[in-house]
């Protein structure tokens, strides 16, 4: 439930709700916590579905905006996760900025190009560069008359 969750969440682009999501994250993490396999039992399920990254931003995001405890061990596991070459730092800052409320008073700047921008990762994930461009051409072509 706890890879699933984040893996919609992390993946999915749609983040006008994202910091319900990750609280809700943060609940599961806090209650399944209370068994001692479940963490090495995420680490290992998150390495069978190749689900390393969602794990990585999950732990990484709870554990700084929510201060959800995360052993040692486990934030170790989900390192192997983590995105190389600053894309870490680049993942970090517009997830920051994407799962603070859609509200004026939490607005700082560049945060709808941060949920554009993980708009637009979302559907690249999904499908080719070659298909992407002409279905977001598309999709905006549409949004832009049909308003």
């Amino acid at each position: 439930m706890v890879l699933h969750s984040a893996t919609h969440l992390f993946h999915d682009g749609e983040l006008e709700h994202g910091l319900r999501d990750l609280v809700d994250l943060d609940g599961l993490l806090r209650y399944f916590s209370k068994d001692a396999d479940f963490w090495p039992n995420l680490a290992r399920r998150a390495v069978e579905l190749d689900l390393l990254r969602p794990l990585y931003y999950v732990l990484t995001h709870t554990r700084t905006i929510l201060h959800t405890p995360v052993p040692a061990q486990a934030m170790s596991d989900a390192l192997a996760g983590k995105p190389g070459g600053g894309r870490d730092v680049v993942m970090a800052a517009v997830f920051n900025r994407a799962l603070l409320p859609d509200h004026a008073t939490c607005r700082p700047p560049f945060s709808g190009l941060a949920r554009w921008l993980l708009y637009v990762r979302s559907h690249y994930l999904r499908m080719p560069f070659h298909l992407l461009i002409p279905h977001l051409t598309r999709k905006a072509w549409r949004q832009r008359f049909q308003e």
